[in-house]
């Protein structure tokens, strides 16, 4: 083709309009981002005057979890939206996949799934043995080991009931590791054939959350360290672990016990 000055003026007439539908749309994206504000854990709708609305009903999205809010309110736990069945857990995080959920604290844990847009289908729920976190952080959500509580405390085997201090310490390792992929035992029937992958040696803490007022029991976490000093993570609950990234994650723990 021959750029004439004609053609060079259509061609720049076009970029120009590119630019100003990219812009409008920037703008426009910026201004819906504008009519939601948080005030004291409430959700308000403002519009485009900055006149407050009221509370907010509908989805909202950050970088990296979808939630949902009903008059200014974040959901959690189960929820019907416009027909489709949700789960969100106890920070309003919308559940996807394999999700494991407590039902009441008498009940044991029970896996449902739910598709990737978080809707259940609304067939039967699963047994546990379904249950399939894809990484370390998935787990941290269906999971909750709170700072201040009774822990059933065990290292090279010998049990002590403790108010265990390491807690903080115990989650920052795991919420650090939260995108690494876990790694599951195979099994035979009712065998499990260990994973050479997941260390389980006898150099092992276990931090394992007890009954206590009618609390519900945890899958316990098992900490261990191999010959060469890399540390490992598991819970033979679902027989599935990780290769912790920082290689002192044993020894930060070792100094509470």
């Amino acid at each position: 083709m021959i750029f004439t000055t004609a053609n060079k003026s259509v061609l720049k007439t076009i970029w120009i309009f590119v630019l100003c539908v990219v812009m409008l749309f920037s703008l426009c994206i910026n201004a819906n981002a504008a009519r939601m504000k948080m005030v004291d854990g409430i959700m308000y709708k403002i519009n485009a005057e900055g006149i407050n609305e009221g509370k907010y009903t509908g989805w909202a999205k950050d970088s990296k979890h979808t939630y949902h809010f009903k008059d200014g309110v974040k959901q959690t736990g189960w929820a019907k939206i416009n027909g489709n069945t949700y789960y969100f857990n106890r920070d309003g995080v919308k559940r996807t996949g394999w999700v494991a959920i407590w039902e009441n604290k008498e009940v044991a844990l029970t896996a449902y799934y739910f598709d990737e847009n978080g809707v259940w289908d609304g067939n039967a729920a699963k047994p546990s043995d379904y249950y399939k976190p894809e990484t370390l952080g998935d787990f941290l959500l269906d999971h909750y080991y709170p700072i201040s509580g009774k822990y059933d405390v065990r290292h090279w085997n010998k049990r002590n009931f403790v108010e265990f201090t390491g807690i903080k310490t115990t989650i920052r390792i795991l919420e650090k590791n939260a995108d690494k992929k876990l790694i599951y035992d195979q099994r035979e029937g009712d065998v499990t054939l260990v994973n050479t992958d997941i260390y389980r040696g006898d150099n092992d803490l276990f931090i394992r959350m007890i009954r206590e007022r009618g609390e519900l029991f945890f899958p316990g976490l098992h900490f261990s360290k191999d010959k060469a000093g890399n540390s490992y993570f598991y819970t033979n609950y679902y027989d599935f672990g990780v290769k912790l990234n920082d290689q002192n994650a044993f020894d930060s723990l070792l100094k509470y016990f």
